[in-house]
């Protein structure tokens, strides 16, 4: 996205990516007058990308350009894991998915790649042998590569497949206001979460619990709505899913319960 600066002095217009614009940059000299002059600041780029609402701004990653890809990403860490209300409230709806997608598969890959790794010591118990042997074997090459492979494969699936439920769900309690973008975006983001699998053991266990909060979190703030219309959404599934197996334990139970006396008949 590009930005049209005009000098007010000479009337000189140039349109500059956002991106060539420093963070916290205020004047400009013109190049035909030499005059410096007011440009548009950070926070009205970020109202830009976030559709003009006054109120929303569009994330730290989605800003590495301006802060840099370290700065952008403990930003976006540390507001989704500790102040996530906060984070979500102030976050754009809109702006594209490419972005939220990415910062999700990421983070969602890491995770996944933490937990199969402890998994891993924690049946083997003994880290293999780094010989030359080991490194030598072909199989252990296609193992990584595999998993390398796979974890983000399996985290799109997952991101995606979350977003659509959770906005059809959503759109049926009259509660998705903001758009499916807005609710991917949220999924997208809370996937931040996944990074607490860095942690030993107990890491995958405490991401999960972490993840359901801040999700019923993001699409309560997100959407602007009723944490009991977000709760609802999120029980609707596994409602469904017990009561499809209750009614299935019940078929079975008549079933054999009409059976049984035939086939005891038909014994004598």
């Amino acid at each position: 996205m590009t930005v049209d600066i005009v000098c007010p002095h000479c009337s000189f217009s140039k349109s500059v990516p956002e991106d060539k614009i420093p963070l916290g940059a205020k004047t400009a000299i013109c190049p035909r007058c030499r005059q410096r002059f007011e440009i548009p600041d950070l926070e009205n780029l970020r109202r830009i990308r976030a559709g003009g609402d006054q109120r929303r701004t569009a994330p730290a990653w989605e800003m590495r350009s301006e802060l840099g890809i370290g700065k952008s990403i403990l930003e976006s860490l540390k507001g989704v894991l500790f102040s996530p209300s906060r984070f979500f409230r102030k976050t754009a709806v809109n702006g594209g998915i490419k972005e939220p997608l990415a910062f999700g598969i990421m983070m969602g890959s890491l995770g996944m790649m933490f937990e199969i790794s402890w998994q891993g010591v924690m049946r083997f118990r003994d880290l293999p042998s780094l010989s030359q042997e080991y490194f030598g074997d072909f199989r252990f090459g296609f193992l990584i590569m595999g998993i390398v492979l796979l974890c983000p494969v399996i985290s799109t699936i997952f991101i995606c497949t979350a977003g659509l439920v959770l906005h059809f769900l959503l759109t049926l309690l009259r509660a998705g206001k903001s758009g499916f973008e807005a609710t991917l975006r949220a999924v997208c983001y809370s996937q931040a979460t996944q990074i607490w699998a860095v942690i030993p053991f107990l890491g995958s266990f405490l991401a999960g619990i972490w993840l359901m909060a801040v999700t019923v979190v993001s699409l309560k703030e997100i959407h602007n709505t009723t944490y009991a219309r977000v709760i609802l959404a999120l029980l609707i599934p596994f409602v469904v899913v017990v009561m499809t197996i209750a009614a299935g334990l019940i078929s079975f139970f008549v079933t054999f319960y009409e059976i049984t006396p035939r086939l005891m008949l038909a014994g004598f």
